[in-house]
């Protein structure tokens, strides 16, 4: 129920930002991403103008644990299974993203490597958005910027409050390590 008041409340957001023939298919999906939330059909536009398409196959890796963190991931269509290797090295599902989600936002903050692998499941339509091409889309909008980090703070934020108590409870706390201060 949650999840179809939000899509309800999502959608009529939407559709009250688009007025004939301003947005193209891209700029109206890139609207949809709560990433962008808050800001302008202009913004959304040049958002939608550094995005890379990205078509995978059934079984291909979007990026794998290990790898730098230089993009993140919107899915267009198609399905992902998030994986982490377990104590025997095995890769066990912990989430799934399909058509709207996005994967690898820690990649917008910092260079770590990836912690998880981003395997897709059936045919996938995806755009990378590079941290590099949008460092310098903010350097000419400052205001978006902001924006985006703010929302991406909040997404993390919320990410880890899911996290930090499932961990606490199956006490694998001690895998939880602090970013080292350099």
């Amino acid at each position: 129920m949650a999840d179809l008041l939000r899509e309800r409340t999502l959608l009529g957001h939407v559709m009250g930002r688009i007025k004939a023939g301003q947005m193209s298919p891209l700029v109206e999906f890139v609207a949809t991403v709560p990433l962008f939330d808050g800001m302008t059909i202009r913004q959304l536009k040049r958002i939608s103008g550094i995005l890379h398409e990205r078509e995978y196959s059934g079984g291909e890796y979007i990026f794998e644990s290990g790898m730098p963190s230089a993009a993140m991931f919107f899915v267009y269509s198609g399905l992902v299974h998030l994986l982490m290797p377990n104590e025997h090295g095995e890769e066990v599902e912990f989430d799934r993203r399909g058509s709207g989600g996005f994967i690898g936002g820690s990649g917008m903050v910092d260079d770590a490597p990836r912690w998880f692998s981003a395997k897709v499941i059936e045919p996938t339509r995806a755009f990378a958005l590079f941290r590099a091409d949008l460092q310098e889309l903010f350097e000419h909008d400052p205001e978006m910027g902001m924006k985006f980090y703010n929302q991406l703070a909040r997404f993390l934020s919320w990410r880890l409050r899911e996290t930090i108590p499932d961990s606490m409870a199956t006490g694998s706390t001690s895998d939880i390590e602090a970013p080292s201060r350099g």
